[in-house]
């Protein structure tokens, strides 16, 4: 099964595609809820066959596209529409990589349940002193909303902290989209009683550290969405701090995985135990428009490099 939205598409101010979108709309301003782990629902084990029967069904049967767009896909899924692609002569571009950071809460069990121990030495120090800063106004605490209506004024508060950073840098922020708000509103209005939903304050006594809005699903823990109260002294770590504690949390509810999802920062990277990739793929029929663009990106790879090396 898949949702597939047809869309046409302008870039470059000359190139047309009728593309057909997997799980999105082709609207930005609809598609910043970010799809990932995207794919064709399938059976559990189906592989590659699950992938290539309706793949080669629209190749065939339905001519009214040109591009079709997969974000976010896995390393499985990229196997499976890589291949399949390969045989129905279809071309295939790689849009972006994006790293996906995670922690496999399983093995941190299996080792002794120290997460903090299986750090760097680096980490291990910022975390702790960090703690001991926030100590100054409480105990620092992890929290998680226990009815619709706490999760909504979490989620309230979460974006105001999470809009002043990214003002603060010169963007817009994801919140900056009305859109995403009212999604991610009417989500957990619907949504929260099944515990699919947490979203958690982060404290010390009264002062607060951040916010976390996450999703649980069959033991994983997808990361989603954050907002953290930065501090002038830059020995206070929030999205460590917030992040850390979420992860303790987990870890002793028997989770599986903490998923910090697509996207690199360094809290990220220091937290996480391991490290996957999602790329965003489009397949194309073998069109001369298309192989205009590919000639026009490599020409202007080469022109950036050139760039690159003067001087």
């Amino acid at each position: 099964m898949a949702v597939l939205v047809p869309k046409r598409s302008l870039r470059h101010g000359f190139l047309r595609s009728n593309g057909l979108y997997l799980s999105e709309t082709g609207d930005p301003s609809l598609d910043s809820l970010t799809v990932e782990y995207n794919g064709f629902l399938t059976d559990r084990g189906a592989g590659v066959a699950a992938v290539r029967q309706p793949l080669e069904w629209l190749v065939r049967r339905r001519h009214d596209w040109d591009e079709l767009l997969l974000s976010g896909l896995a390393d499985g899924d990229l196997q499976a529409f890589s291949e399949t692609a390969r045989a129905c002569g279809l071309r295939i571009h790689v849009r972006a990589r994006k790293p996906c950071d995670y922690v496999d809460l399983g093995a941190v069990e299996r080792s002794g349940g120290d997460f903090l121990a299986g750090l760097s030495k680096n980490t291990r120090y910022q975390i702790r002193r960090s703690l001991r800063l926030y100590a100054a106004d409480g105990e620092p605490s992890f929290r998680l909303a226990e009815t619709v209506e706490e999760a909504q004024d979490f989620l309230a508060r979460l974006k105001d902290l999470h809009q002043a950073y990214w003002t603060r840098r010169g963007e817009a922020g994801a919140f900056a989209n009305p859109f995403f708000e009212r999604f991610h509103r009417t989500l957990i209005g619907e949504r929260f009683g099944s515990g699919e939903i947490q979203v958690a304050r982060i404290a010390a006594g009264s002062r607060v550290i951040g916010y976390l809005y996450n999703f649980l699903h069959r033991g994983h823990l997808y990361a989603y969405q954050s907002g953290f109260a930065y501090h002038e002294d830059p020995k206070l770590k929030p999205g460590l701090v917030s992040h850390y504690l979420a992860i303790r949390h987990y870890l002793e509810q028997g989770a599986a995985t903490y998923d910090f999802m697509a996207g690199d920062s360094q809290h990220k990277r220091s937290l996480g135990t391991g490290a996957m990739e999602l790329t965003w793929l489009s397949l194309q029929r073998n069109l001369a428009k298309y192989r205009v663009e590919d000639a026009l990106r490599a020409m202007k790879r080469r022109v950036l490099d050139g760039r690159g090396g003067e001087g």
